[in-house]
């Protein structure tokens, strides 16, 4: 009796520790093997001396270490074709500025967008512009963006989609209609930096 005792106590002990996320299901000690085992985010260095090699993808939610973070200078271009050029920067809030190069000042050449990172250094961006003529709105043009962040971190490479919208006399947002023109193209950055 005495002895079933032992296992049942020892058993409830191992049934609390994992309901309380304080059983280490690796063989390391380190401070990214606990911070895993509890569940928390690993550090961004491993330490050297032994820890988890990292086998999954989790997204940072745009924190600091995110590639994509920065100033670049892009081109997209359809077919080949410069479509447009400018600077573009991400923030590590999750948001997005862009300078276009090859719109008039005049007729808007700033637009914003909201990114998320989607796997190793692949980020995708949500971007809305508004399309101006001569002073005239003519309507929302909303970029989809996919690119791909290089090993070195200095560039990235990617591709775009643009579809133009016209102007709507109750939502000057308004997407639900068919688009007066979609492209689909690709892009290419390369990051600014205080040395270049």
């Amino acid at each position: 009796m005495i002895r079933n005792s032992t296992k049942l106590y020892a058993g409830l002990g191992v049934v609390g520790l994992l309901a309380t996320g304080q059983a280490f299901a690796g063989c390391s000690t380190s401070a990214a093997g606990l911070a895993l085992a509890s569940g928390r985010s690993a550090p961004a260095a491993y330490s050297p001396g032994g820890g988890f090699i990292r086998t999954s993808y989790e997204p940072d939610n745009g924190g600091p270490q995110a590639a994509i973070v920065g100033l670049w200078k892009f081109e997209m271009t359809v077919n080949g074709t410069l479509f447009d050029f400018g600077t573009i920067q991400w923030h590590d809030d999750g948001t997005e500025i862009t300078i276009s190069g090859g719109r008039n000042p005049a007729d808007g050449d700033v637009c914003m967008g909201t990114w998320q990172q989607i796997g190793w250094s692949r980020f995708k961006l949500n971007h809305l512009a508004m399309a101006y003529a001569g002073g005239a709105y003519l309507g929302v043009a909303h970029f989809h963006m996919t690119v791909t962040v290089d090993p070195s971190g200095n560039s990235y490479t990617g591709s775009f989609t643009v579809s133009q919208y016209g102007d709507s006399t109750t939502d000057p947002f308004d997407e639900s209609g068919t688009p007066l023109a979609t492209i689909t193209g690709s892009v290419k950055a390369t990051r600014v930096t205080p040395g270049n």
